[in-house]
């Protein structure tokens, strides 16, 4: 990203499509900005290696004197496009990253064996992207997100991409694999 190349390492950033800034505030640059807009431009993030995406979960109200702490609002965070999303970035963790785009699809690849295809206008559509650095192994995918199927060779990723706009392919496998978590302050 811009920043990276400017000496930013990509564990200091926090990558948004939204914030409270740009939805609230006076002028609210994303507030007349469809939901499946800002979700599109969120996976393109969350599904960078390094980085911490935020999601903000819109407020029912949209004028910035009307909108309340503590009063609960959109749970579109809880879409399967989005729980899809996440589920990928958390099993991916800090693997390397391939990103290629073009004719309007973006599509990034991590080395721990997954993808998100992310196509631009948010319709549904068939696609055939590259398989940057080969990280998504050959085989036959089942979107996370719409159920499609897609076939992937060592070069390609091909396959219908849903009404969400979002593809998400990993092996059920790498959800499994070994981890560790961490809480701060613990001993274990």
């Amino acid at each position: 990203g811009l920043l990276t190349t400017r000496g930013i390492a990509a564990d200091k950033l926090v990558y948004w499509a939204e914030s409270h800034d740009t939805y609230a505030n006076d002028g609210g640059a994303t507030k007349n900005v469809s939901q499946d807009v800002i979700d599109r431009a969120w996976a393109l993030g969350a599904c960078r290696q390094g980085a911490t995406s935020l999601y903000f979960s819109r407020p029912f109200k949209t004028a910035r004197t009307e909108i309340r702490m503590c009063v609960k609002g959109s749970e579109n965070f809880k879409e399967a496009h989005i729980a899809a999303v996440n589920h990928l970035r958390n099993a991916m963790g800090d693997t390397p990253e391939y990103v290629a785009a073009a004719d309007g699809v973006t599509v990034i690849t991590r080395g721990g064996g997954g993808a998100c295809i992310v196509v631009g206008n948010g319709k549904s559509r068939t696609v055939s992207v590259p398989n940057g650095g080969s990280y998504l192994p050959a085989g036959t995918y089942k979107d996370r997100v719409s159920g499609n199927s897609f076939t992937v060779t060592s070069s390609t990723i091909s396959g219908t991409v849903g009404s969400e706009g979002i593809a998400v392919l990993y092996d059920e496998s790498v959800l499994s694999a070994p981890r560790m978590d961490i809480e701060p302050g613990g001993t274990t």
